[in-house]
């Protein structure tokens, strides 16, 4: 049960590192976005026409949080909303063309950013950075697929 305890106390420092690595970020993009808009904007080039409730989750926001994100983005012409075919109560989105322009250039600009703030680490730290997210890769698919569970 310690242990357990001790990877909860750790975890809690995700946040912080993510904070750490994006700190001092200088947004690329032509219209004035948020942190979690763009994030949102990145997930929506990498992850192609889901629900929206799909996207609260794998960004951590409350689904009604997300729906607020959803209608800014909406309102500076970057998303679409569409009903699902099959569900009604259902909304895909999508980026419009100028969302995913602005996406791609954001998704540089973090990449270049990142690239830029891991360059000043050991290669000893690399090779630990590495392996702690590829383990922590593993972990999520398998806390996903219930396999997490004893």
């Amino acid at each position: 049960m310690e242990e357990i305890q001790e990877i909860s106390a750790l975890i809690e420092n995700i946040p912080r590192f993510m904070g750490t690595l994006f700190e001092n970020l200088e947004s690329d993009s032509d219209i004035k976005l948020n942190n979690t808009e763009e994030k949102t904007l990145i997930v929506l080039l990498k992850d192609k026409n889901r629900p929206m409730i799909d996207y609260s989750r794998k960004l951590g926001l409350t689904k009604g949080y997300f729906t607020c994100v959803a209608d800014n983005l909406e309102n500076k012409g970057l998303i679409e909303r569409k009903t699902d075919s099959n569900d009604r109560r259902i909304f895909q989105i999508t980026l419009t063309e100028q969302g995913r322009m602005i996406a791609e250039k954001i998704d540089r600009a973090h990449n270049r950013h990142i690239t830029a703030k891991i360059a000043s680490l050991e290669s000893e730290d690399l090779e630990k950075l590495r392996n702690a997210l590829e383990t922590i890769h593993s972990i999520t698919l398998k806390l996903k697929q219930g396999k997490g569970n004893k």
